[in-house]
């Protein structure tokens, strides 16, 4: 039979995991859990899912003006997309932090792209 397969997600997963590992030599995902990151609004912590949150929420601000009104009018919904962008804030200033520390320890690192940044 014939079946539709959710492609566009996929291909974002994809795409967002090889940035994750050439750019960064890292698999967000992988490090990064539910518990970790304390979100109340958004069950699923893949980067994909944070990333496509964010951009819905930039999406909604530019159809939607008057951030405040919708901040009154959709708490809910304007929580999850200022929580998935703080907690991508957080998972890119962590792995900053961390290779930062390793080049200044003298630690060997993958010559990426956030080691010539």
């Amino acid at each position: 039979g014939k079946r539709e397969a959710p492609m566009k997600e996929a291909f974002h997963e994809a795409a967002l995991d090889v940035i994750s590992k050439v750019a960064f030599s890292s698999d967000f995902d992988k490090e990064w859990g539910n518990k970790r990151l304390g979100l109340k609004y958004t069950t699923d912590t893949k980067l994909s899912h944070l990333t496509l949150i964010s951009v819905k929420g930039l999406m909604r601000s530019f159809t939607f003006p008057i951030k405040r009104l919708f901040a009154l009018i959709h708490p809910q919904e304007a929580e999850m997309y200022r929580e998935a962008i703080l907690a991508m804030r957080r998972i890119g200033r962590d792995c900053i932090e961390k290779r930062i520390k390793a080049v200044t320890s003298g630690e060997e690192v993958p010559n990426d792209i956030l080691t010539q940044m």
